[in-house]
């Protein structure tokens, strides 16, 4: 590879790498498993947690936030994993959330990623619902944890 093409090779890398970087900064997601959407309600969310995903599980696993607070749930492993709502496998527990909701619900109130998430990427989701939500990862659902909604 010629100098030029390198250099706008290495370019693009950066310019992908800024978007990436503003759209995790913003609160967007970054990347979204197939059929696996989180929508903020007209005014956004009002908060932003974020629970990590490692190989030993979710850490923090138990959190408390306020109604219309986004979680991201951040890939730090060196596996897919698949975070959704309990009860496993329906992932029915959230209000409107369930593995059958996969690719027919767009307006971000499924808590179901839908698919994998690579490592190193994140999915987030916006709690609308006050309550007490069980999650898991669906690939591996001993990996679980709660989160509080006040």
């Amino acid at each position: 590879m010629n100098n030029k093409k390198l250099y706008v090779w290495m370019a693009a890398e950066a310019l992908v790498f800024m978007v990436i970087l503003a759209l995790v900064i913003t609160g967007k997601n970054a990347a979204t498993p197939s059929g696996g959407q989180s929508a903020a309600t007209a005014t956004g969310p009002t908060e932003q947690a974020t629970i990590v995903y490692g190989d030993k599980g979710f850490s923090p696993a138990n959190i408390e936030v306020s109604e219309n607070t986004r979680v991201v749930f951040q890939n730090n492993s060196t596996k897919d994993f698949w975070p959704a709502s309990n009860n496993h496998p329906s992932h029915t527990l959230y209000p409107g959330s369930g593995i059958s909701e996969c690719g027919k619900v767009t307006d971000g109130s499924n808590f179901d990623a839908c698919g994998p998430v690579k490592p190193g990427v994140l999915w987030s989701f916006v709690f609308k619902e006050k309550g007490t939500w069980g999650y898991h990862d669906h690939l591996n659902p001993s990996q679980a944890g709660t989160i509080v909604v006040k």
